[in-house]
């Protein structure tokens, strides 16, 4: 009780201090217990800074002189941003089902500094950010795919026809042609036998005489009534 006991003495000692001042007690009291808070204490802090962590600003900080600081520190030069080239191997960010899968590809195209436009090795072409791009040294699919070949000695002479589509769609016909002659034999017609022409034929016969229905045809029920 002590303790609140001195607090209240020194509320009551600053409002009569202020008693000449202008304005409402509530409004003085904000100003006391402003003020306290940025006095220091016997352990050379205030009560803002134990509680806050930091210094509460108040009118007397504006007559304090404001430290220089070095250009440097204000405004830090922008760090060089990483640069490719055209034709550099590189891991694009690419995001599929949620995921980021990085895939390797070509730089094709520069766009800016920032952007540019890959080709990746399954034929896809996108435009990623200098952050979604990586250099890499993963060699490409398609190249590593064919044998390759050196020395002036190493040389494939074309065996067969240059055109192998029109060759196998030639086999394919003689094949279906065999086959269909070897599984339907040859019909025989006999030398005596005629082949009926058209003009042998009877026109009656082909043409059938048109059948009419034969239930007794009645008027709906709702006619009965209606007198012609």
């Amino acid at each position: 009780n002590g303790q609140a006991e001195r607090y209240v003495r020194f509320v009551k000692s600053k409002l009569e201090a202020m008693d000449s001042e202008p304005g409402s007690l509530p409004s003085k009291i904000r100003d006391i217990l402003f003020r306290y808070r940025a006095t220091p204490l016997r352990c050379d802090q205030t009560p803002a800074e134990l509680y806050l962590g930091r210094q509460v600003r108040t009118r007397l900080d504006l007559l304090k002189p404001v430290p220089k600081r070095s250009r440097e520190s204000d405004h830090p030069l922008p760090l060089c941003p990483r640069s490719l080239d055209v034709g550099d191997r590189v891991q694009a960010k690419q995001y599929c089902n949620n995921k980021e899968i990085w895939r390797p590809g070509v730089v094709r195209e520069k766009f800016g500094k920032l952007h540019y436009s890959i080709a990746l090795d399954d034929g896809y072409i996108l435009k990623r950010h200098i952050d979604q791009l990586w250099k890499s040294e993963v060699p490409s699919l398609v190249s590593s795919a064919l044998p390759e070949i050196q020395g002036p000695q190493a040389t494939i002479k074309p065996v067969g026809p240059t055109n192998p589509i029109r060759t196998m769609r030639e086999l394919s016909t003689e094949e279906t042609t065999r086959s269909f002659t070897q599984e339907v034999p040859p019909t025989q017609v006999p030398p005596d036998s005629q082949i009926p022409q058209p003009s042998h034929l009877q026109p009656g016969a082909a043409q059938q005489q048109r059948r009419h229905s034969a239930r007794a045809r009645q008027p709906p029920s709702y006619l009965r009534d209606y007198v012609q």
